[in-house]
Parts: C-alpha cells; sequence; structure tokens
C-alpha cells in the first residue's frame, strides 16, 4: 500500500474520531431550553408541566433510596434531588420522543428496521438514545436517573437536578444495568426521570442540527490542516 493511501487512511479516522469528539461534547440546548423556576405551589398545580423545569426551594428532596423507591408514587410525586456523586454507565434507552424504525440499505433495497430498545456501549452518542446515571443521595443510598445531558456537569458538582419524577426502568433495560446492583446496591425496577420531554420531542431535531454543525467546524479545520500535512510529505 501506497504511503500515501495509508496516511489518508489515518487522517480521515482522525477527522471522523475528531468530528465524533466534538458532536457528543456540544450540547445546545444549555442555550436553547430556558426551563424556568417552579414553587411546590405551581407543581401541585400543573405536575405535568413541571418536569424538567428548575426547583423551588420548597420543591422536596429525595433523601434516600427507599424513600425514593417505597415512598413516592410513579408519575404523580414530583421532587429534585442534590447528588454526592453522578456515575454513568453504559446502559442506553431509546428516546420516548424518537421514531422506533430506522432506514437501511438504498434505493430499491432500502428497509425499516426496529431499534433496539436499549443499548450498551461505551462510544453510544446520545442522538436517538438516552443514558442511565446512577446518583449517590444524601444518606450514600443510590438510585437510577435519566438527566439532560447540559445538567450533567452541574449534578456532578453538587447542584440541583431539575424537577423529576419516578417511572418504571424496563426489562430489557434492568437485565443490562443489574452488573452495577452488586456495586451500587439501587433499586433496579424505577428510575428518576428529569426530561422536559414536551421541550425535546419539539426541538430534538434542531439540537442534533446544530450539534452537526458545531462537529463539522473542528473536523473541518484538522482534515485542512493533515491534507496540508500529507500533501508536504508525499
Amino acid at each position: 500500500m501506497k504511503k500515501q493511501t495509508i496516511l489518508s487512511v489515518i487522517c480521515g479516522v482522525i477527522v471522523l474520531l475528531v468530528g465524533f469528539i466534538a458532536f457528543s461534547m456540544v450540547h445546545p440546548e444549555q442555550f436553547l431550553h430556558k426551563p424556568k423556576t417552579w414553587t411546590a405551589t405551581q407543581v401541585a398545580q400543573m405536575p405535568l408541566d413541571s418536569k424538567g423545569q428548575l426547583a423551588g426551594f420548597d420543591v422536596p428532596y429525595i433523601e434516600s433510596a427507599t424513600q425514593f423507591s417505597e415512598d413516592v408514587l410513579y408519575s404523580a410525586d414530583k421532587m429534585t434531588v442534590k447528588a454526592l456523586s453522578v456515575t454513568p454507565t453504559n446502559v442506553y434507552e431509546l428516546k420516548p420522543w424518537t421514531s422506533r424504525t430506522r432506514t437501511v440499505g438504498r434505493k430499491r433495497h432500502k428497509r425499516t428496521v426496529q431499534k433496539d430498545f436499549v443499548v450498551t456501549s461505551p462510544f453510544q452518542n446520545e442522538v436517538s438514545y438516552n443514558r442511565y446515571y446512577i446518583l449517590e443521595l444524601p444518606d450514600h443510598s443510590h438510585i437510577l436517573a435519566k438527566i439532560p445531558p447540559h445538567f450533567v456537569s452541574a449534578a456532578k458538582k453538587g447542584k440541583p437536578l431539575p424537577i423529576g419524577e419516578k417511572t418504571a426502568v424496563s426489562p430489557a433495560a434492568q437485565s443490562a444495568l443489574s452488573k452495577y446492583n452488586t456495586q451500587y446496591h439501587f433499586p433496579i425496577d424505577c428510575v428518576y426521570d428529569c426530561f422536559d420531554a414536551k421541550w425535546y420531542e419539539q426541538n430534538d431535531i434542531f439540537v442534533i442540527a446544530i450539534k452537526a454543525v458545531f462537529a463539522l467546524i473542528p473536523s473541518g479545520i484538522i482534515g485542512f490542516l493533515l491534507y496540508k500535512i500529507t500533501k508536504k510529505i508525499c
């Protein structure tokens, strides 16, 4: 194989890697999504609209895994949590607002296939899937959580998460998460979900498009520089 071909392949891999990293790190939701601060009274009046909003001073906190798993009703109680630590897993679940199918192949050979509801991968990008996280609570017990990507860094610094609710964990996700449960001992049948699903359903494609544009900029610059270097070497 010629030197130029080898260098081209290496450069192509580098450009793709830079683009993937940039796509994964940029979260335009941080600027596009403007959640409001809700008090406990507002939450009680409009519970369905409060999910994903910022918690006021009187919104109750989750203090223990026992409280969350036994005392909190599914989808009925709205609360927040301030975690001592946030641990990412490699388990991802299909976003409820995304299409459950995808098209593969080209032209006449196109076919529609069902997406996997749960995937496990250390490199899975959060385009169609939401990642499961493990939160450490004030009493050092643990629970599962689904957190919008732009709130993860704040949560790791000890800031309260948006208002969320307890939702069920699918059997497929429970199976994939079981390997973490031996270490963290969390309730495996429920998860703290604080996604503003209505906002994401309306803006998800726009968010992905912005992420793609931001990914093209550094990958294009790196690609141009590598092209010049390769040309000079060869």
